[in-house]
């Protein structure tokens, strides 16, 4: 299987879709992927969202939301917006309402997954976590409370992987391990270091998927996690900015 990955496309209106599935149907045709996944960030809240320009694609797209999805609404409000979308199409799959799907073999599991405060270079972490800046978006997420909100998707996570033994691969937007946050390593002080993701998922939760991709930071990272019992997971970060459509591609043996 081929998979084409991207993350963080931030369309905002009738124009950047245009750009941004334009620009998805460029690297489609160049390179002949099975799957386009997208790891969240599609859409921004304000966007009249609809699947169908993401239908038209050609190809199975699977994506998980991103923060930004989230703004001004409360989580149960955005799930159910995008529970509606997803009752209209067959071939696009929001991994926060169908938590998971299999195509060619593969199980595709994730979500927005949030964070927990974890993976904090800073003091004071809770503290931090606790009480979201104003000058950060995910402040204007209505009644939200990270760490219970980062609960919930870890437990959907597992769910779906539950004695299932095939390739895997784990779609989210917050970083599932600390070695995918460049921050930790750039700029110790980055507002990212607070609300980027866990510490380890895999480790700390027995999770452990033959592929995990995420986004949210902008920042490019690839590397294996590999434990002393054997697990192996390759990750990527896509590092997509704004205004951009960076993708990845990620070539698995049959």
């Amino acid at each position: 299987m081929k998979i084409l990955a991207s993350s963080d496309l931030h369309i905002s209106n009738a124009r950047t879709e245009d750009i941004q599935i334009s620009n998805l149907e460029y690297y489609i045709d160049k390179y002949h992927p099975d799957v386009l996944v997208i790891s969240g960030d599609v859409y921004e809240n304000y966007m009249p969202t609809n699947f169908y320009a993401l239908n038209t694609l050609g190809i199975p797209v699977v994506f998980c939301l991103g923060n930004h999805e989230f703004v001004y609404r409360t989580v149960a409000e955005t799930l159910n917006h995008y529970d509606q979308q997803q009752e209209a199409f067959d071939n696009v799959h929001c991994l926060d309402i169908k938590h998971y799907v299999d195509i060619k073999g593969v199980r595709f599991v994730g979500n927005v997954l949030w964070y927990d405060g974890s993976m904090s270079t800073l003091p004071d972490k809770d503290y931090y976590l606790n009480n979201i800046s104003t000058s950060w978006l995910d402040a204007s997420i209505k009644d939200f409370k990270p760490v219970e909100e980062h609960k919930k998707c870890v437990q959907q996570i597992k769910r779906s992987l539950k004695d299932y033994e095939g390739t895997s691969v784990l779609v989210t937007h917050t970083c599932p391990n600390l070695l995918l946050n460049m921050f930790c390593r750039e700029d110790p002080m980055s507002i990212y270091n607070i609300y980027s993701g866990v510490d380890n998922l895999f480790g700390t939760h027995g999770i452990y998927p033959t592929w995990a991709i995420c986004g949210h930071t902008h920042r490019e990272v690839d590397f294996d996690y590999e434990d002393n019992q054997g697990h192996l997971v390759h990750c990527i970060n896509v590092g997509n900015d704004y205004g951009q459509c960076k993708v990845r591609i990620i070539e698995m043996e049959d």
